[in-house]
């Protein structure tokens, strides 16, 4: 049963590291698109944009490379390559420490997920402020879990 659980935390963790890949490579196409579009056509309004966007989908490329790694060192743990990891941050524990870990990366996507809404946004209404509100309550279940912790 140990062996079957082993295998399928490292095809979960494979996929994941895939979907990461897949990711960057689509944020360094939209970074390339807006850096293309501001040389190319002066006329484009709002250039800049589709950077920001793509700003976004590094840090999701982000969140799911600790997915991997954080699952993969939970439940396999003994692997050489996990074993010199260099990033203190990147070595997870225990489950509570990879929620924390992954709380504060969408935390960050969040903010810049508003900040492209806002910038993009023709007018303001009342809508606008949904994504500050689940930043807000979030950012405070995120300090009062860690003032818990300690």
């Amino acid at each position: 049963m140990r062996s079957v659980l082993r295998a399928a935390v490292m095809v979960i963790g494979l996929v994941l590291v895939i979907d990461a890949l897949v990711l960057v490579f689509r944020g360094l196409w939209m970074t390339y698109e807006a850096y293309h579009d501001l040389l190319t056509r002066p006329d484009v309004e709002r250039p800049l944009l589709p950077a920001l966007e793509a700003v976004d989908v590094f840090f999701m490329a982000i969140a799911l490379f600790i997915v991997a790694v954080g699952l993969v060192q939970l439940f396999i743990g003994d692997l050489p390559f996990l074993k010199d990891v260099s990033f203190a941050w990147m070595r997870v524990e225990s489950y509570t420490q990879l929620k924390l870990l992954l709380w504060d990366t969408f935390l960050v996507t969040l903010l810049v997920l508003f900040l492209t809404r806002i910038f993009a946004a023709r007018t303001m209404g009342w809508d606008v402020l949904i994504l500050p509100g689940a930043i807000l309550m979030l950012t405070v279940s995120s300090f009062l879990l860690k003032k818990g912790k300690h």
